[in-house]
């Protein structure tokens, strides 16, 4: 029976069981729907009722039917598969012999090498080996045979799978070897490479530790180094860390970079081996930040140093020019003309330094009651008078003017006891022109001279408040001191400005507004300065304003040290 035959059979089974179900299903309907009607009812005396046993009859003869049906339905279609089951292999089976037919080219029954290796082409683009058909041989042709038989093609097939899966294992191990000889390849690449960027971050490394080597013990050696051997450390410390950073920073490029292009199958093993340099790099930044804040401050404590030091050459020189016109009784202007060997109104450092060749040595200290004798001090040298002229320059002209320099040379005192200013040096004869208050600063024009009624030292002074002039008595005949060198050192007692200009508007020009805005600096409380031009009265804010240098890093400029409101910015030390 054909498959198509089949079908049909079933298919008309199939149409036939629904329609006898669906009348069965019509039937029982019928009869629970009307049962109750066809039944007679039942007369007395009567043992049996007929039409209840007919109904009852009907029920099962119709669930029997229903049976039947479903079973010769149910039968119907495993004949139907099983058919359809062997109508497919037929076809199948005719197929691979149609394969065979059509490879058998010489129609003997049985497929030589030759037509073997036809079918393997055409089939399966599949290029038979001379060794793989040796072993199909081996396996499916009986010795004395030609080739394979007919009944034997299905095998024919499988052994030619495997001899195709055989090749693909082949091909399939080559790639595989090939991938992993070039992974071998890749990784020996990035090996050398990740080399490379260890010895970067090792040789990072020693610079890290040398900076740290250099700087760690800085601090303590301020105190027994001069200012400029202490900035050249600093200098040193920073340049270590500029060329430390430097290094860090191509160490961590270097790094990154490991990471480019990179084979995914060698990702895993790069990102291991970056995080591994990382960690070792991960406190570069911090302990070269540390070292480079160590150079910073101390820096700092080298300019306050150079400027302490700049301070004491300073004052040391102006010092031997105040000795020098005290012994030769000359007046300021005097001194200036004494220096000035050129006459040309200004001080340049050529006749600074001829005058130091020749000024008056300053007596030697003597030591006080109990004390050692204080060790001389040694001589200025050419490089510290150089420093003390370029200090006293305030205005970098290469030169100091002659105000400049007088107002250097004035003598201040303050008053550290409270005393009297009179008309004259004899104390009996004068009278008393006002009295000195504690702090008071006086400037010495003349003496000290010795009051000879009394015995004590008397100078004529001007106070700098009121320039009221007259004489003081510097000391009482029983050790009671009244005047003390000093009052040209001011201190900071409220925040200010130190500017360029006198005028707080930078004197009326543009450019001279922005040049004072970008030249002002802070004053902050506790800071100390050094007078270099008293304070006079700024006519437009009403503010007394005092040229000054800061002591702390020697810049000089002018601050306000009495608001117009009162308001007290500076007192002397």
């Amino acid at each position: 029976m054909e498959l198509d035959e089949v079908t049909a059979t079933a298919k008309a089974v199939d149409e036939a069981g629904q329609e006898a179900k669906t009348k069965m299903k019509a039937c029982t309907d019928f009869i629970l729907s009307k049962g109750q009607e066809m039944k007679s009812p039942d007369l007395p005396g009567a043992t049996q009722n007929a039409s209840k046993e007919t109904l009852q009859k009907l029920l099962q003869r119709i669930n029997e039917c229903t049976r039947g049906t479903e079973a010769t339905m149910a039968t119907s279609r495993e004949s139907r598969e099983r058919n359809i089951r062997k109508g497919e292999a037929r076809k199948k089976k005719a197929a691979i012999e149609a394969t065979f037919d059509k490879y058998d080219g010489d129609k003997d029954g049985v497929l030589s090498k030759i037509e073997i290796k036809k079918y393997a082409k055409g089939e399966f683009e599949f290029p038979i080996s001379n060794t793989a058909m040796e072993d199909i041989f081996k396996v499916l042709v009986d010795e004395g045979e030609k080739g394979v038989k007919k009944d034997q093609f299905q095998r024919l097939k499988y052994a030619i799978g495997i001899a195709r899966e055989k090749v693909k294992d082949a091909e399939r191990k080559a790639a595989r070897e090939a991938r992993e000889k070039e992974l071998a390849r890749l990784k020996s690449e990035l090996e050398e490479q990740i080399k490379d960027a260890d010895n970067s971050v090792g040789a990072a490394k020693e610079l890290v530790d040398k900076t740290e080597e250099m700087a760690n013990p800085i601090a303590s050696k301020g105190k027994a180094m001069a200012s400029a051997e202490m900035i050249k450390l600093a200098d040193e410390v920073a340049e270590a860390v500029k060329e430390a950073k430097e290094k860090s920073g191509e160490a961590k490029k270097e790094v990154a970079e490991l990471s480019e292009g990179v084979d995914k199958d060698l990702k895993g093993y790069v990102l291991f081996e970056i995080r591994k340099l990382e960690e070792k790099m991960s406190k570069f930044d911090a302990r070269l930040t540390r070292a480079s804040n160590l150079a910073t401050r101390f820096r700092d404590e080298a300019k306050i140093k150079e400027s302490d030091e700049l301070y004491a050459l300073e004052k040391r020189a102006i010092d031997m020019i105040k000795n020098h016109k005290k012994v030769n009784k000359l007046s300021n202007e005097e001194m200036f003309a004494d220096i000035d060997t050129g006459k040309d109104g200004k001080i340049d450092e050529s006749e600074f330094l001829a005058f130091f060749k020749r000024c008056e040595k300053l007596p030697q200290k003597e030591a006080k009651e109990g004390e050692a004798e204080p060790a001389e001090e040694p001589e200025l040298t050419e490089a510290d008078l150089s420093k003390a002229f370029k200090s006293l320059d305030d205005d970098d002209e290469d030169s100091i003017a002659k105000d400049r320099f007088v107002n250097v040379i004035r003598v201040f005192m303050k008053v550290i006891k409270d005393t009297v200013i009179t008309s004259g040096i004899s104390i009996k004869e004068s009278k008393t022109l006002r009295r000195l208050d504690l702090g008071e600063v006086v400037e010495i024009l003349e003496g000290p001279v010795k009051e000879d009624t009394v015995e004590v030292l008397r100078v004529k002074a001007k106070v700098m408040k009121d320039d009221v002039e007259g004489w003081i008595t510097m000391a009482g005949n029983q050790g009671t001191v009244f005047l003390e060198d000093g009052g040209h050192l001011f201190k900071v007692v409220k925040d200010t400005i130190l500017t360029e200009s006198f005028e707080l508007d930078g004197g009326g020009s543009k450019d001279a507004t922005r040049k004072l805005k970008d030249n002002t600096r802070k004053l902050k409380v506790g800071e100390i300065v050094e007078v270099r031009e008293w304070a006079r009265k700024e006519e437009k804010s009403g503010l007394m304003r005092m040229k000054c240098k800061a002591k702390s890093d020697g810049m000089t400029g002018w601050v306000t040290t009495l608001g117009n409101q009162g308001t007290v910015y500076m007192e002397v030390v």
